[in-house]
């Protein structure tokens, strides 16, 4: 993988901190790859958990991203990566990072986004006025993405799956808000439209409540994303002039790990 798909390229990953942390473990991969042909050969017989294992030996299960220094890196022998965030807390533009893919012109772009706009609305987690919009126009926003690989003239054009989470393995407040949610009960979906219709006047009442219940933060909203994901490239590649595929790190996920808060229930 290291020597036919990555090494002299330029890749772009585009979207939350998930494609961040994959941006970091990427860099460490091939910063060690870099460092020795013998790494190199060690790490092509490698599975992920082995890999990671390498990489973080304290055993770490997520690399460490929070003391990221800059969003890119180049290494010897041409390799150049980079990251970029889905928006800003001031705009929900992506208009200032497209320009800076049209200045990279990168070969590959690994683009996500999804995780970040799921909800337990008036049950512990809210989101902003962007991530609402952009889940109820998540095909608009893929389109965007596609047209702006095709204008740079990217070879390839990965769209990342929305992580598994293992919402069976909340406890506290997220436990109670996903058993509230999955229950379906009108006191909370009721509850959610009120909210959302304040953030969005202009939404219709399908979208609004299409949010409320299928855009949770549990494996509903994340499967319902993923589909959406899958039928949209499935279509699009059609008459698409970039090499359009799906990441599906979703699927090779599990939830093996204990009680979880939060983010911490997310598996890889």
């Amino acid at each position: 993988l290291l020597d036919s798909s990555l090494r002299g390229r330029k890749i772009y990953f585009l979207g939350d901190s998930t494609i961040r942390y994959l941006f970091c473990w990427l860099k460490q991969l091939l910063g060690k790859a870099n460092a020795s042909e013998k790494n190199l050969v060690g790490l092509s017989s490698l599975d992920l958990k082995d890999a990671n294992a390498l990489i973080h030996p304290a055993g770490n299960k997520i690399p460490g991203c929070h003391d990221l220094v800059k969003p890119f890196y180049e290494f010897e022998d041409g390799t150049y990566i980079r990251w970029g965030p889905v928006h800003t807390q001031s705009q929900c533009s992506f208009k200032d990072l497209y320009l800076v893919l049209q200045g990279m012109r990168p070969d590959v772009i690994v683009a996500n986004s999804g995780l970040h706009w799921l909800h337990f609305e008036g049950q512990g987690r809210n989101v902003d006025r962007c991530s609402i919009e952009r889940w109820v126009n998540y095909e608009e926003w893929m389109e965007e993405v596609v047209k702006v690989a095709e204008d740079v003239e990217a070879k390839e054009l990965l769209f990342k799956t929305t992580n598994h989470v293992c919402d069976e393995k909340y406890v506290g407040d997220f436990a109670s808000a996903t058993r509230l949610y999955r229950e379906g009960g009108e006191i909370t979906t009721n509850r959610c439209v009120t909210l959302i219709s304040k953030q969005l006047a202009n939404a219709s009442d399908a979208d609004i409540l299409a949010y409320c219940t299928k855009g949770t933060f549990n494996s509903i909203g994340v499967c319902h994303l993923n589909e959406r994901l899958r039928r949209f490239v499935q279509e699009r590649e059609k008459n698409s002039t970039v090499n359009l595929r799906i990441f599906n790190d979703h699927d090779i996920c599990n939830c093996s790990y204990t009680e979880m808060k939060g983010w911490e229930a997310l598996s890889c």
